[in-house]
């Protein structure tokens, strides 16, 4: 099949059908001739698949009118959580005062017949696999036309509409993007407005009672999870076009990512479902993580913050790939990789608060501070000169860098907090859970910076230790810092 490629070689906007590669493609006639091409090579596929299936059809009305198709009631189990009550705060997210669980059945009605088992001895079967290859180089075909005849035989003797089958098939052929949906329980954040449409085909709204009382068909390979009810604090909807779940799932995780940088809060799914229409992929059945715990540290997105967070969605997916920090940071800004490592382990896993309080440390350390600083002092010089700019305290973010270092020192040797110093930051902070509050928002704000400002580690330190004796430097990073606070929304 002719590929579409841009043609930039001498800097026109014009187009070309890939023919040779002997140093350079000729180009085309013309681009009305190239449209012609692609527009033929889509019906072509479109007609000789409606011709395969009016075959297939052929022969199961024959098998109808001799008795060789079967109908069975098939009967599937399904199980339904009813809630006694619902309430949904930005608070606490869904509470109920307790669900009672009931099973039923539904019956499906399941055809048998010969048409999957002889598929291949059809002349008509042979006749489609060589038109194919014609047009181009279709991998697995042979599953994706006995996926695609299997739905299509089902479709046709339970009396639904096939032309939809027949246009998706031949758009996957193609090669063209198809539907994918997914629907996702979130934690780790709840919302005051009911919904929120963050861009084209991604939404987060709160739960629902009907979310949580859908009826779930009982499976030995999805069921893991279904029987005990959880209560998602958002639910995430996408719809994208893709051409495999792989794409989807990566979406999935991006946008994960930009929630928990969005807000402090440890967002991570409780499970997710996708669907798809794509014939030749099956694509279905709830997943779920093997931790489901809930995060100890939650946001809540106001109806004030919807304006803030679709423009931080727009300009961090400029900077974020589907891959991101395992594959787009882990070797060209390893602190980052690393930093955000100990961000979500601060705000995911639960215990002791002095650990969440080392990793949020640990994470400012690498974004702050390289091997020949004196610690302590110049994680607090550093950080509170960058938050100072923010508009933050920058006394208040010294001091409580200092407290948070003692308690990382304490850790890490072995220690904890004596009583008497443990009730001395409680009544210094209200609680350590206020102290870690700030502490990883700091951390959260700087990894934002750093990808704003796309500069390596050592780079960035430097620039930071000439904004305390160059005053042209403070006010040039001054502005730097404030243009990404203003793109960013932090």
């Amino acid at each position: 099949m002719a590929t579409l490629f841009k043609d930039c070689r001498d800097g026109s906007e014009g187009f070309f059908v890939r023919e040779s590669w002997d140093g350079c493609e000729k180009k085309s006639e013309n681009l009305i001739y190239l449209i012609i091409s692609l527009k033929y090579m889509e019906n072509k596929i479109f007609e000789i698949i409606k011709e395969f299936s009016e075959s297939i059809k052929q022969k199961l009305d024959i098998a109808l009118e001799k008795g060789e198709v079967k109908k069975i009631n098939f009967e599937q189990e399904t199980f339904r959580w009813k809630l006694n009550d619902f309430e949904y705060s930005i608070e606490k997210g869904v509470s109920c005062s307790g669900a009672t669980g009931k099973s039923s059945s539904i019956s499906q009605l399941v055809f048998i017949h010969k048409i999957d088992e002889e598929l291949k001895t059809y002349n008509e079967y042979k006749k489609f696999i060589r038109e194919l290859s014609y047009l181009g180089d279709f991998p697995n075909i042979e599953n994706s036309i006995q996926m695609f005849t299997k739905k299509l035989c089902s479709a046709y003797l339970s009396g639904e509409p096939t032309d939809n089958l027949l246009l998706t098939f031949s758009k996957e052929l193609d090669g063209e993007p198809i539907k994918i949906k997914a629907f996702v329980e979130l934690t780790g954040l709840t919302l005051e407005p009911n919904e929120i449409k963050i861009v084209s085909g991604l939404v987060i709204r709160r739960p629902t009672k009907e979310d949580l009382e859908k009826k779930h068909i009982i499976s030995p390979f999805y069921n893991e999870g279904l029987l005990h009810l959880e209560y998602p604090s958002a639910i995430m909807e996408i719809e994208i076009f893709g051409r495999s779940p792989i794409e989807l799932q990566n979406y999935m995780e991006k946008s994960i990512t930009l929630l928990s940088l969005f807000g402090s809060g440890g967002v991570k799914y409780l499970g997710y479902n996708m669907t798809s229409e794509s014939i030749s992929i099956p694509i279905g059945g709830v997943v779920r993580p093997g931790d489901r715990s809930k995060p100890p540290h939650s946001y809540i997105i106001l109806n004030k913050d919807i304006p803030r967070l679709k423009n931080f969605w727009i300009e961090m997916s400029k900077i974020l790939s589907l891959g991101f920090i395992q594959e787009q940071f882990s070797s060209f800004q390893p602190n980052i990789f690393f930093s955000y490592q100990r961000y979500n382990e601060a705000i995911l896993n639960g215990g002791m608060i002095e650990k969440r309080i080392v990793n949020a440390i640990s994470g400012l350390e690498s974004l702050y501070l390289n091997s020949s600083q004196e610690l302590s002092r110049y994680l607090r010089l550093n950080v509170s000169k960058t938050m100072g700019i923010l508009g933050y305290d920058a006394y208040k973010v010294r001091e409580e860098i200092k407290d948070a270092y003692q308690i990382r020192s304490k850790f890490i040797h072995g220690e904890t907090l004596t009583y008497k110093s443990r009730n001395k930051l409680d009544k210094k902070y209200g609680s350590l859970e206020n102290l870690f509050s700030d502490i990883i928002d700091y951390l959260r704000i700087s990894i934002l910076l750093l990808l704003g400002l796309k500069k390596e580690k050592d780079e960035f330190i430097d620039i930071l230790e000439d904004t305390f004796i160059d005053k042209e430097k403070e006010k040039l990073f001054q502005e730097q810092i404030i243009h990404i606070k203003n793109k960013f929304g932090i």
